[in-house]
This record gives C-alpha cells, structure tokens and sequence, in this order.
C-alpha cells in the first residue's frame, strides 16, 4: 500500500463519523461509511424495527469493501464490475472506514484502528451530553440507554483489543472541537508519514 488504511470505530455519538469525513478529505482517502454502504447497496436482511437498524448482510459487506482494502488475492468474484474496477484502480490509495464496530474485518485490511472515544462519557455530564446527541438522532430510550452503555464500560476498545495487534490501536478521545482538531492533526502526520 502506498497510503494507510484506517478504521475509525466508536459507539454512536462519540464524533467517529465526523473524524472520519474530516481526514479523509484532508488526506485524500477514499471514505467507506458502511452504514451509508448497508443501506445504498441494501447489504442487509430485513429492517429491526426494535432497534431502528437494518440488519446487516456481513459476507456482502465484506465482499463489497474487499476490492477497496484487500490485497487483490481474495476480490469477490460476484462484485459488480464497475464497483470492482473503481476499486481496483484506487486499490492501494489509502481508504478510512467510519464503523461502529470492528471486530468483523479482518485484521490485514487495516494499518491503523482508531477508537473515537468519548473521554467525558464516565462522567455525569458525559453521559448525559452523549444521550443528548442521541435522542437528537431520534434514537428510541432503550437503543440510547443501550449505547451510552456500551461506552461507559468501553466495550468497542475491548472489541479492538481482541481483534487487533495493539500497536495498530489508537485511542482518541473525540467529545468536542479541540479534541476532535488535534486528532484529526494526529492522523494527517500519521497518514503523511505512511
């Protein structure tokens, strides 16, 4: 690869997609946000009315990103052909993946795991500005209470941990404007020096 790839995972609400827009238009990367990616190419089995979620189809996600991240060794060999000759001919430029979680890729396809977490999320006023973020999603209580959760006890950083080498992990706390600069700074080196 000439350029990284990069994975930027947090729970809802933590800052990763705008993380991720803002470095890969600075860095040049191409973006795959994969629940935009679920949705257009309906990569899923059905909606989850509970959770307000599509249920994702993981083997078409992986074979949808696999032209974009992999090696050319295992390109899927029922990817639409021009998905997969765009893919081919970018293959190498470097790509940042805006995800929720990260235990379903494999670990080759990525150089550099972030963890977009939200550092304040322990505290009371944390959780409850992370609740606010939420609800302003329209996120139903219970999927909220569910997120807010997971980010108090930490559990996508545990997913990373156990999925990936740890010095391809990057934690980053993400809750506000001054973090989320010095972050994406932190990132533009990393990705200028590849």
């Amino acid at each position: 690869r000439r350029r990284p790839n990069i994975l930027i995972t947090g729970t809802p609400g933590t800052g990763k997609t705008t993380l991720a827009d803002l470095l890969a238009a600075a860095g040049g990367l191409h973006l795959i946000n994969v629940g935009n990616l679920v949705r257009d190419r309906a990569l899923h089995h059905g909606y989850d009315a509970h959770m307000q979620t599509h249920v994702m189809d993981e083997d078409g996600v992986l074979d949808a990103m696999e032209p974009w991240l992999g090696d050319g060794a295992h390109d899927p060999a029922g990817a639409a052909d021009d998905d997969l000759r765009a893919a081919q001919a970018q293959r190498g430029r470097g790509v940042v993946v805006d995800h929720h979680s990260c235990e379903l890729f494999p670990e080759r396809w990525f150089d550099l795991v972030v963890d977009a977490f939200a550092a304040a999320a322990t505290s009371t006023d944390g959780t409850a500005i992370l609740y606010d973020r939420l609800a302003a999603r329209g996120y139903p209580a219970h999927k909220i209470q569910e997120n807010v959760q997971c980010e108090m006890m930490g559990v996508v950083l545990e997913e990373a941990v156990a999925s990936y080498a740890p010095d391809r992990i990057l934690v980053l706390p993400s809750w506000d404007v001054p973090a989320m600069e010095a972050n994406l700074e932190l990132l533009e080196s990393y990705v200028e020096a590849f």
